[in-house]
Parts: structure tokens; C-alpha cells; sequence
């Protein structure tokens, strides 16, 4: 099955907003002390400059918008699902430690 340019469109911008949810729900945690980054790598980035990984994870997502729609190659937009999906996931954790969290 071929995924249709709307739909390579709209996988786009749900990597967008699911990276920029994640880094805000990550920047929030870290600013309020309630979590740290897990991410070895990015727990530096954090500390020293967390607006430069927003940079990041708004240009990656605006990025695939342009090339998605060019893209014939089946794996490519397998792993743009895979991304959607464990950032929803990532999110829904997010959201649950919040409100939990901040509930109690």
C-alpha cells in the first residue's frame, strides 16, 4: 500500500508536534526538578542549552514535511509511523507522570 502525499503531510506534522510536546513536557520536568533527562545524550544538551534541542526537533519534523512527499521508498515512511507512534507513546507518559505527579 502506497501512503498517499495528505497522509505523508499529516505524519509530518504529528512527528512536530509530538517532538515539540516531548521537549516541552522534558524541559518543564528539568526546569521544575521533577525529572531528568534519561537520554545520556541529550542530558548534557539540556543543561547547557535546551532551546538549541527545540531547534532540533522542529527542524527534523519540518524537514521530513518537505522530503516525505518525495519519498517512494516504503521503509522511510515505515519509520515515520514507528516515530509517530512511540512519541504519542512517549507523550502519553508525559502526561500521565504529570497528572499524577501533580495531582498528589
Amino acid at each position: 500500500m502506497i501512503v498517499g502525499e495528505k497522509n505523508k503531510a499529516i505524519l509530518a506534522l504529528l512527528l512536530l508536534l509530538f517532538n515539540s510536546t516531548d521537549w516541552f513536557f522534558t524541559w518543564y520536568g528539568i526546569k521544575q526538578h521533577y525529572v531528568e533527562e534519561a537520554n545520556p545524550l541529550l542530558a548534557g544538551l539540556f543543561s547547557a542549552s535546551p532551546f538549541l534541542i527545540l531547534i532540533w526537533k522542529v527542524a527534523a519534523p519540518l524537514a521530513l514535511l518537505f522530503l516525505l512527499p518525495c519519498c517512494k521508498q516504503k521503509w522511510i515512511i515505515h519509520g515515520a509511523v514507528f516515530a509517530v507512534c512511540l512519541y504519542t507513546t512517549v507523550n502519553l507518559y508525559h502526561l500521565l507522570f504529570f497528572v499524577l505527579y501533580l495531582s498528589a
